[in-house]
């Protein structure tokens, strides 16, 4: 699925000349946009509802290396038992 750049779906042709191709991400377009910046915006559209980020601040600190430790309480959890799948 083309990921989805504009105000609306009607006009992402106009906004994203890469809407509807299979790989956007292979055209020389998107090479240009990528060059441009980081995406400040994204919205995408599924079968059962619409979904959009978007970025509304940013900061440069520095940042602690404790904040990528994992927990020490954390455990390794199946997806199937994460949702209950195998009770």
């Amino acid at each position: 699925m083309a990921t989805r750049v504009g105000p609306s779906s009607e006009n992402s042709a106009s906004v994203n000349p890469m809407a509807g191709s299979s790989n956007p991400e292979a055209s020389p377009d998107y090479a240009k946009l990528y060059d441009m910046g980081m995406v400040v915006q994204a919205r995408s559209a599924g079968a059962k509802a619409d979904a959009a980020t978007q970025i509304t601040s940013v900061e440069k600190r520095d940042v602690p290396e404790s904040t990528f430790e994992v927990p020490k309480d954390c455990k390794e959890v199946s997806f199937a038992d994460m949702f209950g799948m195998n009770q």
